[in-house]
């Protein structure tokens, strides 16, 4: 399901949050946020396995991650409560 954010992922400016970036993702995540297996925790620990380097994650990237998995986590969160579903 997180592939996804392939194409996302390969975006040499990612770890900037960019505002183009952020579009990216975001238009990634709303193909993948609506679906009941969705969880930002494993859609974190994806873009971590894809963007590592010998096992470590780069410079700046984990700091960029968690802020997109929040993101993830308010937008799915906010879904389920228009949808009368606890977050």
């Amino acid at each position: 399901m997180y592939e996804v954010f392939e194409n996302f992922l390969a975006i040499e400016t990612l770890h900037t949050c960019h505002p183009y970036d952020e579009q990216r993702f975001f238009l990634a995540l709303d193909k993948i946020v609506r679906n009941n297996d969705f969880n930002s925790d494993d859609m974190a620990a994806y873009f971590r396995e894809k963007v590592s380097v010998d096992g470590k994650t780069p410079w700046g990237y984990d700091k960029a991650i968690e802020h997109y998995q929040a993101a993830a986590w308010a937008v799915a969160g906010y879904l389920k409560c228009l949808d009368g579903r606890t977050p």
